[in-house]
């Protein structure tokens, strides 16, 4: 619905793209459908200049994803191909870079999905480490994935952070409670990559559900600091 759109655009995007436009120091990626950038082209131009911007200035990167978001894995190898094709090619004639990254939205991990990346040029992925079926880890440090010949990059995301913000977004959990769990996560500091996923639509509902949090560039803000 448009009202959901709007308040999503002056509290969520707007926002966290805004605070990324004050920080040149800091860097990020972004993953937004290609229906919410159009939507943006045709109603509020002014934030795919500001995307356009910061992936000029190397302070963002946009990952890709299926154009209409299907269920790869009911689709032919050739359907899944141009659907990250559709997707990686409008973000290059749009924003003047061609994404390296992918993200496949609520989907169930398959290696076939290799040869489809590497056809539309797209050598990394970025996937939950977290196996539901086992309730268990089953990666925490970055590898390399092959198949028929095709390499890619996997980069796990960190399930911990990715729960605190999930929590907090569906009210499991208040504000000083999700600060608390925070503080506490710890990382290795030999740890070449940190990778941590942030569903801004969720932070965005557990403002709604709360409205005591602080703004979700804020709770972004501390997410970062901690990570840092």
């Amino acid at each position: 619905p448009l009202i959901l759109l709007e308040r999503a655009l002056s509290d969520a995007y707007k926002p966290v793209l805004t605070y990324l436009y004050k920080h040149p120091e800091m860097r990020m990626h972004l993953y937004l459908p290609c229906a919410i950038l159009e939507w943006f082209e045709q109603n509020h131009p002014e934030m795919n200049m500001l995307i356009a911007d910061l992936v000029k200035k190397d302070q963002l990167e946009l990952i890709s994803g299926p154009y209409h978001q299907p269920i790869l894995q009911v689709l032919p190898g050739k359907d899944r191909s141009g659907q990250l094709e559709t997707t990686t090619t409008f973000l290059r004639k749009r924003f003047g870079k061609r994404a390296r990254t992918v993200w496949f939205y609520n989907q169930v991990w398959s290696p076939s999905f290799v040869s489809s990346m590497c056809m539309g040029m797209l050598d990394r992925v970025l996937i939950s480490p977290y196996d539901r079926l086992h309730d268990t880890i089953v990666a925490s440090d970055p590898f390399v994935m092959q198949d028929m010949g095709k390499t890619i990059e996997v980069f796990p995301t960190d399930e911990r952070i990715e729960r605190l913000v999930a929590s907090l977004g569906r009210a499991m959990i208040g504000y000083k409670e999700f600060s608390e769990s925070l503080a506490r996560v710890q990382f290795d500091p030999a740890d070449c990559y940190r990778v941590v996923m942030l569903n801004l639509d969720l932070l965005l509902q557990g403002c709604a559900l709360n409205p005591s949090l602080p703004p979700v560039a804020e709770l972004l803000a501390q997410v970062v600091s901690r990570v840092g």
